[in-house]
């Protein structure tokens, strides 16, 4: 820490100890204050005084404020003190509240605190611009410092108020401001769910003030609105012309509002919680004096209601102010620059468990407290911060050591106060105990370098060198060693280690030890973290320590394990006492979890390394983004890129387009559950080629990665697309019935035999309602015998689509067992309606050819016998003419008959010739 200190705080009597408790409102306010502050008891006893008053006490000369010597100073404190012995009492209503006279060159405003019996006394300097006797230089810049001063000073007495109406306080002073500078119009807004709000202001038109309130920040909203959104100083000098008022212009148009600057005021958690504006009714851009004139007020402001925002209420009463103090979990501290003293709030006590008499400290004592190793870079870091005449506020973290000796991170935060030559010399600071914070932010910096280390190296014995130097790089450790046991578990030897650069041996004079043996042994058996003394240890392994760094004074031992499995030690030593390294301490458990899984992990990987390089597929592990961490000589001759350009890549990056959203989608999902998957997709290949990978992928969410085996099925799915097509014009489609999950699925073939659309579920139960009614039973009792006698079918039955279409199926099944019960059937549809009418009409069509073939044989057979009779009869029969005419008429009959059936006949065959 610098060798700088903090505020002299006066030593008081044990009866004005509850005074003082209570009364940090009006010291952290009033410290740095332009006017002189002082704290007294109801007998004018002087309790404590600010900065300036001290200083000037002190000092033989002062500044352009200063009008008369230290002796003439005495006298107006002497003449405080004789008002307030004679203070006015008046029956049943004690005291009056407050006071105000003036006397020669200052003015005296008194409160008095009748709870605490306690009087506030502020003095500033009166200012006669017209009296040229004054000893006084009133050129307009001081005379302006000089109203600057009296308006914060009336800013302060509001504050300090029991009940201060905090709106109508700023607002004041902010008219206060508005009279130094005519031609400025200030305003307060509060920022609160990312919009702002009207607070405070002071002859800002009601109609601006109006329009703005509620508000969105953003990124062109106006000079507040940005301001807030940017966390920046924002310095409109033209609103008429400047893009961040575009939106907004129209409403201070009328108002004759031309340029506007606008201050974010942040609490300490850097969020924004209000913007201090100054609006102008001319094109204004700021010089230097009005920069430092709104820095000025745009502090003071961040001052107060950063105070208000630690204590809810801490201007309102001393003793709310002292409650909250109490319970936060900062150490408020006030450091005299020039003394070197610092002096602590209650919370030093309850932070760091530090009795009352250790709140004032030496420059000494401070550096005593601060980590060894952390001391000269605050120390490097504060000096050039108080060098620096421009800056205000300094931050550091480093390790502070509280009353148990054992060492917190703390962030400590500071607000210097420096005279006009921008000389500091007194600082206002919080110190917060951000160890938890520190130890999340400390492991994820541990483990993103062992990841590193074991995704980076070939071996384990290359990772094991570098990791080992990891812990150094964050503690002060002169050892660092990663013992391991061996593969038949019969002993635990030495891997790796790292000593201090001034050691000259970094191998250990003994290598190896049986469980229960020297300290790797001890912490094999016991399974414990074990911290020892360096002269505790045993003889024989005391051996591979007391000869490195005779200095070293304890050595810890971690066990390393995995699942219960005991993987090897981590041996540490320092300098230190390790007991006190609280950080350390706390993070060591999960230290350890995460070195015995990378180990484990990667002896695991070098013992696959053969297999893993000569596998005939694609293998590689991934981390849950899908970044390749390792792959195999098949994968990088799969995808046609070199491993060091698959390193850089993703699984999401050689993906087709088509497939990377639903596959990462997938990704994610199953990481969430830990389940393994399994997906199907297109991959683009380095030179540009189109392939089909199916990935078998299991997560483990232990060490974030993704193992995954790949295989190019680009020529199964060319079959598959042949068969596809083979299908189509065979019309055949598959199906399966999930019998365990009651899940029925249907190709795309099927679908459209069915008319079923994409998004259609079928069911069992809608299956068989799809039947024609006749066949349902059929189908009934070929899904029982299969699952109960293990018999396939092959049957064909008609269907009701969809659509409403009746047509005939043929429906092959076959039965899968597990355990002798089935479990599923799968098998085929296949639409043979063409072919099932096609067989109907070659039916109708020999019906016919039946019923010609009869009609030839009896009704032209019998018509023609007749005509063979008659022709005979007429050539051999010897008729008279009359005989002859009556055969004639029988000849004409039988020619009709056979007339009338050839007609018929020819009709059923034009028939057959329709329906073909």
């Amino acid at each position: 820490m610098p060798k700088v200190a903090i505020h002299n705080k006066l030593p008081l009597q044990s009866k004005n100890q509850k005074v003082m408790k209570n009364d940090n409102a009006f010291r952290n306010l009033l410290l740095d204050a332009d006017l002189y502050a002082f704290i007294l008891n109801k007998k004018g006893e002087m309790l404590w005084k600010n900065m300036r008053a001290e200083k000037y006490l002190e000092s033989p000369s002062f500044d352009i404020f200063d009008k008369f010597s230290r002796d003439d100073f005495q006298i107006q404190l002497s003449l405080l003190q004789a008002v307030i012995k004679d203070w006015p009492e008046h029956s049943g209503n004690g005291r009056k509240e407050s006071y105000t006279y003036k006397k020669d060159d200052l003015k005296w405003s008194i409160s008095w605190n009748a709870e605490e019996e306690t009087f506030y006394a502020m003095g500033t300097a009166i200012i006669d611009e017209t009296s040229p006797n004054t000893g006084i230089n009133t050129t307009k810049k001081e005379l302006i410092a000089q109203e600057i001063v009296k308006i914060e000073r009336l800013l302060f007495e509001g504050v300090l108020h029991k009940n201060p109406d905090l709106e109508k306080i700023f607002s004041e002073y902010l008219e206060g401001l508005e009279r130094i500078f005519p031609n400025m119009k200030a305003s307060i807004l509060k920022v609160e769910d990312k919009k702002v709000w009207k607070f405070a202001s002071g002859s800002l038109p009601k109609a601006v003030s109006n329009a703005i309130n509620g508000h969105s920040i953003g990124p062109n909203a106006g000079s507040c609105g940005t301001a807030a959104y940017v966390r920046k100083r924002i310095i409109v000098s033209n609103i008429e012309t400047d893009p961040l008022w575009a939106d907004f212009k129209e409403i201070v148009r009328p108002h004759g509002l031309k340029a506007c600057w606008s201050q974010p005021i942040l609490n300490e958690e850097k969020k924004v919680i209000a913007t201090f504006a100054n609006y102008y009714t001319e094109t204004s851009f700021p010089t230097g004096e009005a920069l430092e004139m709104f820095d000025r007020s745009a502090s003071l402001i961040a001052l107060i209601f950063e105070n208000l925002r630690k204590t809810k209420d801490l201007l309102l009463s001393n003793q709310h102010a002292e409650s909250v103090n109490k319970a936060t979990n900062d150490a408020i501290y006030n450091k005299n620059l020039e003394t070197g003293n610092i002096s602590w709030s209650q919370g030093y006590r309850s932070l760091f468990g530090y009795q009352p008499k250790d709140s004032l400290l030496t420059m000494k004592e401070w550096e005593a407290l601060v980590y060894p190793t952390d001391l000269p870079r605050i120390y490097d870091s504060f000096q050039n911060f108080i060098n620096d005449s421009s800056q205000h506020r300094w931050e550091a973290k480093y390790r502070f050591k509280n009353a148990n000796n054992n060492y917190t991170v703390v962030k400590d935060q500071g607000y210097v106060i420096r005279d006009e030559n921008g000389r500091a010399n007194y600082m206002i600071g919080v110190l917060s105990d951000i160890t938890l914070q520190r130890s999340v932010e400390l492991k994820k910096e541990l483990f993103s370098e062992f990841s590193k280390i074991f995704n980076n190296t070939n071996n384990l014995t290359s990772s094991l060198k570098k990791v080992i130097h990891v812990p150094c790089n964050y503690v002060d450790f002169e050892i660092s060693e990663i013992w391991l046991v061996n593969s038949d578990k019969s002993r635990i030897e030495f891997a790796a280690g790292r000593n201090h650069e001034h050691s000259k041996r970094e191998i250990p004079a003994i290598k190896n030890y049986i469980k229960g043996e020297g300290l790797p042994g001890a912490v094999w058996q016991s399974r414990e973290i074990l911290i020892s003394d360096i002269e505790n240890i045993n003889d024989r392994s005391k051996l591979n320590y007391k000869d490195k760094l005779g200095n070293i004074q304890k050595i810890i031992g971690v066990p390393l394990i995995k699942n219960d499995e005991f993987i090897g030690v981590w041996i540490a030593g320092s300098k230190e006492d390790i007991t006190a390294l609280t950080l350390f301490r706390e993070i060591c458990p999960e230290i350890s979890e995460q070195l015995a899984s990378e180990i484990s992990r990667k002896g695991l990987e070098q013992d696959l390394h053969h297999i893993f390089q000569l596998a005939p597929d694609l293998i590689a592990t991934m981390d849950f983004d899908g970044n390749f961490k390792r792959i195999n000589k098949a994968g990088c001759e799969l995808l046609e890129y070199s491993e060091e350009e698959l390193l850089q890549l993703s699984m999401l990056n050689i993906m087709h387009s088509v497939n990377r959203v639903k596959c990462n989608e997938l990704i994610q999902e199953k990481i969430q559950i830990g389940d393994n998957f399994h997906q199907e997709c297109k991959c683009i290949t380095g030179s540009g080629n189109i392939i089909w990978v199916t990935w078998d992928c299991t997560i483990s969410r232990e060490e974030g990665l993704i193992y995954a085996v790949a295989k190019d099925i680009s020529k199964n799915k060319e079959l598959q697309k042949l068969f596809d097509n083979a299908g189509k014009l065979a019309r055949i489609g598959s199906w399966e019935l999930d019998i365990e999950n009651h899940r029925v699925f249907w190709s795309k073939i099927t679908r459209e035999i069915y008319d079923a659309p994409e998004y259609y579920k079928p069911t069992m139960e809608s299956v068989l309602r799809l039947l024609r009614k006749d066949y349902v039973p059929v189908m009934q009792k070929a899904i029982e015998d299969a699952k109960s006698k293990n018999v396939s079918w092959d049957i064909e039955l008609p269907i009701i689509t969809l659509n409403g279409k009746e047509i005939w199926i043929r429906s092959i099944g076959k039965p899968v067992l597990k355990n002798n019960t089935c479990i599923r059937i799968y098998g085929s549809f296949q639409d043979i309606d063409q072919r099932k009418r096609a067989e109907d009409k070659i039916i109708q069509h020999n019906e016919l050819l039946k019923d010609i073939a009869r009609q030839q044989s009896h009704f032209v057979r019998a018509p023609v016998s007749r005509l063979m009779g008659i022709i005979d009869l007429i050539r051999h029969g010897g008729l008279s003419l009359m005989e002859k005419e009556e055969l004639l008429k029988d000849i004409i009959e039988s020619a009709d008959e056979i007339d009338t059936v050839i007609r018929d006949i020819s009709n059923k065959t034009n028939l057959i010739e329709n329906k073909s």
